[in-house]
């Protein structure tokens, strides 16, 4: 829409002995237009050019320096509201990265927490054999075991099984232990074992040694 002045030039000032008044606020009012409509300068100036020329250059000097304030503060209310909306983008992004990762957390701590329990592995067994053989030797300090990936090593029962109360294991196996005259011998043994899951806690059955 073209920019428009309503009323005659001589409205904006008046004349008295001491010589002339500009009405700066109404004055002020036509500089909300200079930023807002291209032809507004064009239009003012020449609405005001057949004014005194102490008269029309005041209003031209009022009319910018006013136009030029509220457009530098219209600009830096804009920076501030960027500035405000980058802050807010940055704690909403933020407390989204949190929900993730307590998501995750607890997701993940809830799927561990709620796993399904299961025996131990045929090397548990094996280790927990080898406490109830030294407990039936005269010199367990001394007491040498193989490996599990020894030939002479087995172990039968419920290795990694869910779903059970109790897991019952049969170890075999050696073990290298001082006689009663110092002498290192090898004896065979065989451990029957129980392993309560819910009390974590094992029990030998039967511990036999050659």
């Amino acid at each position: 829409m073209k920019f428009k002045i309503e009323g005659n030039p001589k409205d904006y000032y008046t004349k008295n002995d001491d010589g002339y008044v500009i009405n700066e606020d109404k004055i002020k009012l036509l500089a909300e237009s200079v930023y807002k409509c291209e032809d507004s300068s064009e239009v003012i100036f020449d609405f005001f050019k057949d004014l005194p020329n102490e008269v029309s250059c005041n209003i031209y000097k009022i009319i910018f320096e006013e136009a030029d304030r509220q457009h530098d503060e219209k600009m830096l209310k804009m920076k501030k509201e960027y500035k405000n909306s980058q802050i807010k983008d940055k704690i909403i992004s933020l407390l989204i990265l949190v929900v993730i990762i307590f998501g995750l957390i607890f997701g993940g701590y809830k799927l561990f927490s709620h796993s399904e329990p299961k025996c131990d592995t045929d090397v548990g067994a094996f280790v927990i054999s080898q406490n109830f053989v030294k407990k039936k030797l005269k010199y367990p300090s001394s007491a040498v075991f193989p490996y599990i990936d020894d030939n002479a090593v087995h172990v039968y029962g419920d290795m990694d099984k869910k779903g059970l109360d109790v897991c019952e294991y049969n170890v075999h196996g050696y073990v290298e232990s001082k006689n009663d005259f110092g002498i290192m011998i090898n004896n065979k043994y065989t451990v029957d074992l129980k392993y309560n899951i819910k009390k974590d806690s094992w029990v030998a059955t039967q511990v036999f040694i050659e």
